[in-house]
């Protein structure tokens, strides 16, 4: 009877101790992921072959919350400087050297944004609210319609899912969530 008893008390020991929740630790940046340079869309391939970079990998990279620097994470173990990101998390990684100097290279983050059509306006579970600047961004960003947010350099896309006359509920595509803040501007993915 007594062995029946340890037994339980350690089975439940075991129990609450494995569903026992530990905080997740904060993501590090070492110094070389920051040295990656993260570009933009498809249009700066071109510029990138010019100037003499070459071309390593392309393949998805998951970003969350839990790891919001795996891009340059991944492109530290490919040893490649610069990573594109394209649509959907799809990211091309480079390796430029000395071509990552030069002028036309530093330039790409400032990727082309389309018409200004909004601000942020709130947060909806995994939606993003999008206010209007008029009463056309129902037309504007239809629905499936690419929108761009600049998070300070950052850009993150969105999906626009339910757009109404003033507003539009939109999903992030691409890029990362948590950079995103209440009263950012949107602009339509050219």
């Amino acid at each position: 009877m007594m062995n029946k008893a340890k037994n339980i008390l350690f089975s439940a020991f075991l129990f609450t101790s494995a569903c026992a929740t530990k905080p997740v630790p904060e993501p590090v940046i070492t110094e070389e992921m920051k040295q990656v340079q993260i570009i933009y869309g498809w249009e700066a391939t071109d510029i990138l072959e010019k100037a003499g970079c070459e071309g390593v990998r392309m393949e998805t990279v998951a970003v969350d919350k839990k790891n919001p620097y795996a891009i340059q994470s991944r492109a530290v173990q490919l040893s490649a400087d610069v990573a594109q990101v394209v649509y959907n998390n799809d990211v091309r990684f480079w390796i430029c050297g000395k071509a990552k100097q030069k002028e036309e290279v530093a330039e790409l983050p400032k990727i082309r944004l389309g018409k200004l059509v909004g601000v942020v306006g709130d947060f909806d579970g995994a939606e993003i609210i999008v206010n209007g600047k008029d009463d056309t961004i129902g037309r504007e960003a239809s629905m499936g319609r690419a929108l761009i947010v600049d998070a300070k350099g950052q850009y993150i896309y969105l999906e626009s899912t339910f757009p109404m006359m003033t507003v539009v509920k939109c999903k992030v595509t691409s890029g990362n969530r948590t950079l995103i803040k209440k009263g950012m501007k949107v602009y339509l993915k050219p």
